[in-house]
């Protein structure tokens, strides 16, 4: 009787000790993503120890002075951002009393997700390439900034959206489930595929003044 009494006291006392271990495991554990939200003023590279990315509000990627030069944002493959329903601006659109602050995104087989903008607003040279964008718009150039250029290429685009104003940009082709292309506000005739299927486009370049 005693030996069964001390059995039921050390099995118990064994399932306290892993409740215990588990509950503070819990609590030193790390959160899952980088929270992330307000200006990169140098360049900066995003890595995939830290995905997810979540954007807490609107980033911009600028320089605050010429002598800086283009700010980049380089995403390494694989990480995964979730706008959260948050803006990434590169650059910044010009107005008369003063140049423009610029900035690039670089980034290749990342996910763009969470019902935001990824906007290349105004900087040279930006490139993506074989990235998911899920129920984002991706914005290419400024309204007013018409030296804004770069590559996009190999896309998948899943209820989203790629919106040209300025610049000039090569869009190589991908695929687009359930939205448009449009350039200047004008729908891109045969790049609204309002279709549960996706269609390849393929856009060799687009220049616009």
């Amino acid at each position: 009787m005693i030996l069964k009494t001390l059995c039921r006291y050390r099995i118990k006392r064994q399932i306290l000790l892993l409740l215990v271990g588990f509950f503070l495991v819990c609590l030193i554990s790390p959160a899952d993503g980088t929270e992330l939200g307000g200006q990169i003023l140098e360049n900066t590279t995003w890595s995939l120890d830290g995905s997810p990315m979540i954007l807490t509000g609107d980033i911009r990627i600028w320089n605050k002075s010429e002598l800086v030069g283009t700010v980049e944002l380089r995403i390494e493959p694989g990480v995964e951002v979730n706008l959260n329903g948050f803006s990434i601006t590169a650059g910044d659109q010009a107005d008369k009393d003063r140049p423009p602050n610029k900035g690039r995104i670089i980034a290749e087989d990342v996910r763009f997700f969470g019902k935001g903008n990824v906007v290349l607003a105004c900087g040279e040279e930006n490139k993506i390439s074989n990235c998911l964008f899920e129920d984002v718009h991706l914005l290419l150039g400024g309204k007013t900034c018409a030296n804004s250029s770069g590559k996009i290429q190999n896309i998948t685009m899943k209820y989203s959206d790629i919106i040209i104003h300025t610049g000039k940009w090569e869009v190589m082709g991908g695929k687009l489930l359930n939205g448009t292309i449009s350039h200047q506000g004008v729908k891109i005739p045969g790049m609204d595929f309002q279709k549960e299927q996706y269609m390849n486009f393929f856009i060799n370049l687009i220049s616009s003044p």
